[in-house]
């Protein structure tokens, strides 16, 4: 079990004396997870004003859809994140009830591996005027009590023998005012810095908040020489920097200007700084505000030729990107000719080459 020693101050949480700084060209696999659709979520508007929503659980879509992310991490796939997120060594997770749930339902394959849930409440979303839903209700084994008792008897059960450390969330850990952004930069700042400097964790979950996430990447992203990768780019990132010296456009919208939809998972690589690299979007993550358009019977979404999914600057979304796991049932390379997001994916059982974007003009493809 990971050694604490703690400072008191209300909204400080603790800081782990294992923390050291690593060698400059060190980067370590980092993955942050959204939560489900909460009843803050789903309450709407009216929800900002109401304190009955104080940290507010997933509803039964939020559960849904944790359960649906469970059953895509039991696939397992080819791409070298979605290795390093399967392997991850330590999971973390803010204490608001809608997190933790989150984390017990989604991540329900690693931890019954026997791997620890750690609750961080650096984590934490932030406190405001409206959002009463940052604000916790319980402390200690009391958070994972109230989590599994309101998930209901069944999931309560199934999920008994997880193990959840709660001892950075012994005593309050939520802040009772409105946080400055100074304030809540200064954790997120000292989260990562944590996350960097662990000497037991060589690859990190930490399942959160969009709002925490996007100002995690405000503070500290560093895209370097290529954008963030969209969920529906299924290459590594090598070929995708190469996309981009051949002509495809960097995405000019990404985490840190727009929030991760929920069960969001994104990943990065976590550098000296601490600064965030390779940041891409995974499974089949989307950004707030980027409406997406389904495809291929709903299976898939339009891209267009610049790589977004909301139609810009009058560009037409013209290539039908299948969803996770999923990829085009039939042949349509003849009219991928000009697709500058190219990438060799090869499946391993058969050695031939896997496409998953198809051109409208293609007719004969599906998502399968």
């Amino acid at each position: 079990m990971l050694q604490y020693s703690c400072a008191a101050w209300l909204t400080i949480c603790c800081i782990p004396s294992f923390a050291v700084r690593p060698v400059n060209d060190f980067r370590r696999p980092v993955f942050f997870l959204r939560h489900g659709e909460s009843e803050f979520n789903a309450a709407g508007l009216s929800s900002k004003f109401s304190s009955s929503l104080t940290d507010a659980p997933l509803t039964k879509r939020g559960i849904e859809q944790a359960t649906l992310v469970a059953s895509q991490l039991q696939q397992g796939h080819e791409m070298p994140e979605m290795q390093d997120l399967l392997q991850a060594d330590c999971i973390f997770a803010s204490p608001l009830t809608r997190a933790v749930q989150t984390a017990l339902i989604a991540l329900k394959p690693l931890l019954r591996q026997g791997k620890i849930l750690k609750l961080l409440p650096d984590a934490r979303e932030a406190v405001d005027c409206c959002h009463w839903d940052s604000v916790g209700a319980a402390v200690g084994d009391n958070i994972t009590a109230r989590a599994l008792r309101l998930l209901g008897a069944r999931e309560a059960e199934e999920l008994q023998n997880v193990t959840v450390d709660s001892s950075l969330a012994t005593s309050k850990w939520w802040a009772d005012r409105s946080e400055s952004s100074s304030m809540v930069k200064a954790r997120l700042r000292r989260m990562l810095e944590m996350l960097l400097g662990s000497q037991e964790c060589n690859s990190i979950i930490v399942v959160g908040h969009s709002t925490a996430i996007k100002e995690m990447f405000q503070l500290a992203w560093n895209p370097e020489n290529m954008s963030y990768i969209p969920s529906w780019y299924r290459g590594s990132v090598q070929e995708f920097q190469h996309s981009l010296r051949n002509g495809a456009t960097p995405l000019p919208l990404d985490p840190s200007s727009k929030k991760v939809t929920n069960l969001g998972l994104v990943g990065a690589k976590l550098k000296e700084g601490p600064s965030l690299t390779e940041a891409r979007l995974l499974l089949d993550t989307g950004l707030v505000g980027m409406e997406e358009k389904r495809c291929a019977d709903g299976l898939g979404v339009w891209v267009a030729e610049d790589g977004q999914t909301k139609r810009r600057n009058g560009r037409h979304r013209n290539h039908c990107a299948c969803g996770f796991g999923l990829h085009c049932a039939g042949s349509c390379d003849h009219s991928m000719n000009d697709w500058k997001y190219k990438f060799a994916q090869v499946n391993v059982t058969t050695l031939k080459e896997v496409n998953h974007v198809f051109h409208e003009s293609c007719t004969d493809c599906k998502c399968a």
